[in-house]
Parts: C-alpha cells; sequence; structure tokens
C-alpha cells in the first residue's frame, strides 16, 4: 500500500495530511531549519475544537495565511497540535550543524526551545545531553534534538519524515547538504508518511532553491539518482556564479525535469541581480506559474533574517495580501522600537475587516502592546479587552493586559490580571515573570507579605537562575 506522500508549500499542511490519514502515536524526523512547534497564535480552546475535525474544510477555520504566521495554524506551529493530539508521540528535530551555536549543544537547545514555546519548568529540567543529542520531554512527549548522523534507535513500524527544504541551505542561502547526502545520513528508516515543504511562500527559502522541494521528494520516494548529476552541476554552477554571472547561459542543458527551465531563469536573474519584471523573470513565470516572483516572499524572507528596512521596500511593492503586508510592515517597525510606525500601520488595518477572528484578536494585542509603550494606556485597554474577548484564556493577553491596568493606576484589577494569568500557566518559566510583576504591583498597594510570597514563589520554581536574580535585585531595590 502506497505511503501517504505530500509536497507542499505550506508546512502546516503535514498536520493535516497525517491527520486525514488517521496516523497517531508515531515518531517524527523533523528535518528543518526551525521547530514549527510554536505554542502562540493556538490556544487550548482551538487545540481542543481541533482535534475534532476530520477533515481539511473543517479545519479551514483555523488557518492563517501561509504567506505569514500569525493567529491561527501556520508554518511556525503546526507541530503542536500534532503533539497534542498525539499524532506524534516523539519527535526528533534533525537541525543543520551551522545552526547550533554556542559550547554546548543542551545550552543552545535550551535557549531554542524558549524561542519557539513557553517551557514549564519541568520540561527544562527534562532536557539531557548524551551521545551527541539532547533528550527531553516537551508538551508531554518524548522529544530529541540532533544532527542527521546522530539520531536515536528509531521503531521498527516506521516513522513520519517531514522535511523542510530551508534545512538544505546555510546563513548565505547556498546550499550545504543535498537530499542525497541527507538520506544517508539518516539510514535505513522506515516511513509511514513522507512530507517535504518547500517554504517559499511567506517562508525563508528563495525562489530559486524552490526545486529542490521536487528533487527532496523524488530522492526520499524512489532514489532519483537520474537527477544527481543534474543537481550537482547546478550546484557548482551557484558556486561560480560570484565570480562568473553568466555561467547559468555559458553551457547547454539538457532537457530535464520540469523544473530545471524555470529555475535556470530564477537563477539567471538572481546572478545578474535582475529586478523584478525582467525578462527572466517573465520567462519563469511563463514556463510555471509558481515560479512568479512576489514581493511578498521577497519581503517575507528579509523580515526574518531582520533585514527589516530592505523588507519594507519589498513588502510596500507587493499587491497581494495586503493586509498581511500591513501587518508585517508594522512588526518590523516594532521590532525596530518604531512603535508610532507601527500604530499607524496596524489601526487602519483593523478597522479594515478583512481579518479572521484569530488574527483580529493578534493585531489587537500587538497594537495595545505598542499603545503601551507609548504610555498611552487608555487606547490600549480597550485593545487588550477585545483581544481576551475571544482568547479569554491566553495568559500572556492576561500578563500584558494587567502591565496596562497597573499603569493606569487600577492596581486592583492589575493583580487580578496577572493572578490569572498565572492560573492559566501556573508551571511556565514565562509565568515567572508575572510573578515579579504581580509583586511589583503588591508592593505599590503596600502590601508587603503578599509582594514577599510572590518572590519566594520565584526562588523556589526557577530552573534557570536567572528570575531569581531578578527577584532578588527587586527586593533590594525596595
Amino acid at each position: 500500500m502506497p505511503i501517504p506522500t505530500r509536497l507542499m508549500d505550506d508546512h502546516s499542511e503535514a498536520y493535516l495530511e497525517w491527520k486525514q490519514a488517521g496516523l497517531r502515536g508515531l515518531t517524527c524526523i523533523h528535518v528543518d531549519a526551525h521547530l514549527d512547534v510554536s505554542d502562540t497564535g493556538l490556544g487550548a480552546r482551538e487545540l481542543s475544537e481541533m482535534a475534532s475535525c476530520r477533515s481539511a474544510s473543517e479545519l479551514e477555520r483555523f488557518r492563517s495565511s501561509e504567506f505569514l504566521p500569525w493567529g491561527g495554524l501556520h508554518c511556525g506551529n503546526y507541530l503542536y497540535p500534532s503533539l497534542y493530539e498525539g499524532i506524534v508521540d516523539h519527535l526528533v528535530w534533525v537541525v543543520p550543524p551551522h545552526l547550533v551555536r554556542g559550547d554546548s549543544l543542551l545550552g543552545w537547545t535550551r535557549g531554542e526551545l524558549q524561542n519557539w514555546m513557553n517551557l514549564t519548568a519541568g520540561e527544562f529540567r527534562s532536557l539531557r545531553e548524551s551521545q551527541g543529542r539532547v533528550e527531553g520531554s516537551v508538551k508531554g512527549r518524548h522529544f530529541t534534538l540532533c544532527t542527521a548522523d546522530r539520531l536515536p534507535e528509531l521503531p521498527a513500524d516506521g516513522v513520519l519524515v517531514d522535511i523542510d527544504i530551508d534545512y538544505f541551505l546555510d546563513p548565505d542561502d547556498h546550499v550545504w547538504q543535498t537530499p542525497w547526502e541527507l538520506k544517508q545520513r539518516l539510514g535505513s528508516v522506515s516511513v509511514r508518511a513522507l512530507t517535504v515543504a518547500r517554504s517559499v511562500n511567506g517562508g525563508y527559502t528563495p525562489l530559486e532553491h524552490r526545486y529542490l522541494g521536487d528533487v527532496t521528494l523524488a530522492v526520499f520516494r524512489d532514489g532519483a539518482e537520474e537527477q544527481r548529476a543534474l543537481v550537482e552541476r547546478l550546484l557548482r554552477a551557484d558556486r561560480a556564479r560570484v565570480e562568473d554571472p553568466d555561467v547559468y547561459s555559458r553551457e547547454e542543458w539538457p532537457e530535464g525535469p520540469g523544473w530545471l527551465a524555470p529555475t535556470l531563469c530564477i537563477k539567471r536573474a538572481a546572478a545578474g541581480k535582475e529586478e523584478p519584471g525582467s525578462e527572466n523573470h517573465a520567462l519563469a513565470a511563463r514556463l510555471d506559474p509558481d515560479y512568479r516572483l512576489h514581493a511578498l516572499n521577497v519581503g517575507a524572507a528579509l523580515f526574518r533574517k531582520k533585514r527589516y528596512q530592505e523588507a519594507n521596500r519589498w513588502l510596500e511593492r507587493s499587491e497581494q495580501e495586503m493586509a498581511l503586508c500591513t501587518y508585517l510592515r508594522g512588526l518590523a517597525r516594532f521590532k525596530q522600537e518604531d512603535h508610532l510606525g507601527a500604530t499607524a500601520l496596524w489601526r487602519p488595518l483593523l478597522s479594515s475587516g478583512g481579518l479572521r477572528p484569530l488574527e483580529r484578536s493578534y493585531v489587537s494585542f500587538m497594537l495595545a502592546k505598542s499603545l503601551s509603550v507609548l504610555k498611552r494606556t487608555a487606547e490600549s485597554l480597550p485593545l487588550f479587552e477585545a483581544a481576551l474577548r475571544h482568547e479569554p484564556d491566553h495568559p500572556d493577553y492576561h500578563h500584558h493586559y494587567g502591565l496596562a491596568l497597573r499603569d493606569a493606576g487600577e492596581l486592583t484589577r492589575a493583580a487580578q490580571a496577572l493572578r490569572r494569568s498565572i492560573r492559566l500557566a501556573p508551571d511556565r518559566l514565562a509565568s515567572l515573570q508575572v510573578h515579579l510583576d504581580l509583586a511589583d504591583v503588591y508592593a505599590a498597594e503596600s502590601k508587603a507579605a503578599l509582594a514577599q510570597a510572590e518572590r519566594r514563589q520565584v526562588r523556589r520554581k526557577d530552573v534557570t537562575g536567572l528570575y531569581a536574580l531578578k527577584a532578588m535585585l527587586s527586593e533590594g531595590s525596595r
């Protein structure tokens, strides 16, 4: 019987594929430069409702745009419901070696996981390094982080192989490993389902490397030896083009698979630093509409690389997904601490009426955060309340709402909101900061005993050492 197989642009479709195939309790080999298990965008209510869905059409109302992860199910969080529902029982994150920085694999893993999710103290303590791997527990499931040549022992009844082709790209977007080399390093893995994401739309993969999705699928399905020499020749040309921009045009290329001709057009355009709309770009789009250069994709990729000014120029050019472009331009300003610029973009976006409910609540929250930084608390409070009406169990929303109430001088309500945030996520490390903020509110109310009790909670719960130090400094400053 053929195994479930999907080649996709939006990596969140892997979750749909597994769910529709009725797969459960499996090990997932997640080969990716990104973990994709963010716990933002989906609250407890959404996770519960998604678990009861049985078709793509039922799940549609939870999905975010493929071009940009924000409120709802998207390419950055699809593994979260997969873990929650038990589709994935053991998540093995295979990372490119250049991704790991610092002296310790364990230290890097702890930091990177906190970039993706709100770790609990128990999850943080569970992480251990052994035999070139980090093992632990995440979201109640077994978690492993390793490189492709350090896989743990895998079950004989097969695994989910889930690949994002941005794994093959180094920080300069050069291919550092081919799909054949990856397959060799993974060894003889028994595959229950194969999912491959191109991640061009809104992702990290430049259009010129889109073809790697087709190649990866073919390699893991049947070996694709007939394409190996062609891909290696293409990669040699990639390396040579800095000194020789005409390298793709100088020699004749074979007929090749369907991806070759449009890929060569895009590579010629990239080598020549051609503007969108050039002859090569136009020819690529005529050969295959999926090779049309979208300003939104370029802008989103630049944004992810923190090249915000370049990203903004591309996003201003975009004629598609205008709401997303506006949101992303605002987020670029937010990241640069230009909160006036962010609010100027996000306020009309909220009034436009073109947002889904989860997107609306998230934009309301982000706009409220910017207004709070600008000390415009009276404007921020109704926006926090609007976000909470749709996602009443979101601990971060309650946390920042509490801080805004504190700034407005409403200390009793601020303490209520902060306590609510802690009750919703009592064990996560991020809640230790909420305890500290609550201690400050109690201190402002002259409730010294309650403030001291919150700081004791921090010292007792903290497994990182960071929050306990903050508690000592906070106490010492009073």
